[in-house]
Parts: C-alpha cells; sequence; structure tokens
C-alpha cells in the first residue's frame, strides 16, 4: 500500500473508532435514561461508523477477495451490499 492510501485508511480507521467510541457512551447513557441527542444525530454517527468501516475492512478485504477464487468473490460482494443497504435502512423507518 502506497504511504498515502494508509494515511487515508488510518485516519478513517481513527474516526471510526472515535465514533464507535461515541456511540457505545451514548448508548450506555441511553439505557439508564439520559438523552442527549436525538435520533437523527445518532443515525448520522452510525453512518459516518458503518461508512468508515465498510471503507477500511472492504478495502482490506478487497485485496485478500480478488486473489480467491469465485466463491469467495461473491460472498465478498454480498456482504458489502448487505453493509450498504442496512447503512441505508438506518435512515429508513
Amino acid at each position: 500500500m502506497k504511504k498515502s492510501n494508509k494515511t487515508i485508511m488510518d485516519l478513517i480507521a481513527y474516526v471510526a473508532l472515535v465514533v464507535v467510541a461515541v456511540l457505545i457512551i451514548l448508548t450506555g447513557l441511553e439505557a439508564v435514561g439520559v438523552y442527549i441527542f436525538g435520533s437523527t444525530v445518532k443515525n448520522l454517527l452510525d453512518t459516518i461508523k458503518n461508512v468508515s468501516i465498510l471503507i477500511v475492512v472492504g478495502y482490506a478485504s478487497f485485496n485478500y477477495m480478488k486473489n480467491g477464487g469465485k466463491a469467495i468473490k461473491i460472498i465478498y460482494w454480498v456482504a458489502v451490499a448487505i453493509f450498504i443497504v442496512g447503512t441505508i435502512l438506518l435512515w429508513i423507518k
């Protein structure tokens, strides 16, 4: 991986980590009845998390997938599609 790509992937992974940490705190507070943000903000954070994870994990697993067999390639693209649809469905209620 080129240095510039590595730096971008590192940044996206860092953003995902921070957003997941914030979401864990918000979920814990909601469990005890403390609501800080509305559902729109939480959905936005979930979307940022999902897109960041998809980019980082998708990129890393793409390198594995492209050298694999047909079944691995099909499973990869089905998993990516499910991930994208699941992220879009966060906004549809």
